[in-house]
């Protein structure tokens, strides 16, 4: 498994954080699914600590072994059930407009966002 880590704990969103999720292209294969349990399962050892995972995706869930989309959004949606009953809330920063729709029945409403208004936001 790869993943780029855009921002550690106890790091400040700042304008090199910002400059790293820009600079983001998509690549490989996209089991959200398995990169939100990794992502949960390392920020469940993190003691005294909001426990919240921000997810950057293109919102186009791809596999060389599995050829349905649909299977891959539902087995992201029960990595984010998962998640939620071990305390960590997840959210999603999504680069195309257009996956909106499918990643809010993933994440619920008002838990995806889109990466051009969140920059916008955080750079003034």
């Amino acid at each position: 498994m790869h993943y780029t880590q855009v921002k550690a704990f106890g790091q400040t969103l700042g304008p090199a954080c910002i400059e790293r999720l820009m600079t983001l292209r998509s690549r490989l294969s996209t089991r959200l699914g398995a990169a939100l349990r990794h992502a949960t399962h390392l920020i469940a050892q993190r003691h005294g600590v909001l426990r919240r995972v921000l997810l950057l995706t293109d919102g186009r869930p791809h596999d060389v072994d599995v050829h349905d989309p649909h299977y891959l959004l539902e087995d992201a949606r029960q990595a984010v059930r998962e998640a939620a009953r071990s305390g960590v809330l997840m959210q999603c920063v999504s680069l195309d407009a257009a996956a909106r729709k499918p990643l809010q029945r993933v994440f619920g409403p008002g838990r995806v966002h889109s990466l051009k208004a969140m920059a916008a936001t955080l750079t003034r």
